[in-house]
């Protein structure tokens, strides 16, 4: 029984020891039938699979019609459309009235905005960037 487990690596946030929660496989994009044992960071939470897998395993994570790989080019409307989303959302200057009138009447569609616009220097974790579309604009 494995609930008792632990790793002898400790958590790089918080120097805690990890303690095994579950396995699983890919039951999402089902590119795998491998389970993966994930352990949690008794001090902070963080939850990490051991052991790693490697790069050429990552890969294998993603099929080829994953929806980061087929991104929009950044002047499609879509791409527009999220841009100004995001400018309503943060109170900045609209680059066009027909888009601020889109993004306004989808402003909801987005769920993921940050809640608070982060500080100037300040830090800022992505986790699951897909197409990196915030580490974009976040960056600017």
């Amino acid at each position: 029984m494995k609930n008792n487990v632990s790793v002898n690596e400790k958590c790089f946030i918080c120097n805690g020891d990890y303690q095994y929660l579950l396995s699983h496989y890919d039951s999402l994009m089902e590119t795998s039938d491998k389970s993966y044992d994930v352990y949690k960071c008794c001090g902070c939470g963080l939850l990490k699979i051991f052991p790693e897998p490697t790069l050429d395993e990552i890969k294998t994570f993603y099929p080829e019609n994953y929806y980061s790989f087929n991104s929009a080019t950044p002047d499609s409307f879509f791409e527009k459309l999220k841009d100004e989303i995001f400018n309503l959302h943060y109170k900045k200057k609209a680059q066009s009235v027909l888009f601020k009138l889109f993004a306004y009447l989808f402003k909801n569609s987005l769920k993921t905005i940050p809640l608070t616009y982060p500080k100037h220097g300040g830090k800022f974790l992505d986790i699951g960037c897909g197409d990196g579309y915030w580490v974009y604009k976040l960056e600017k």
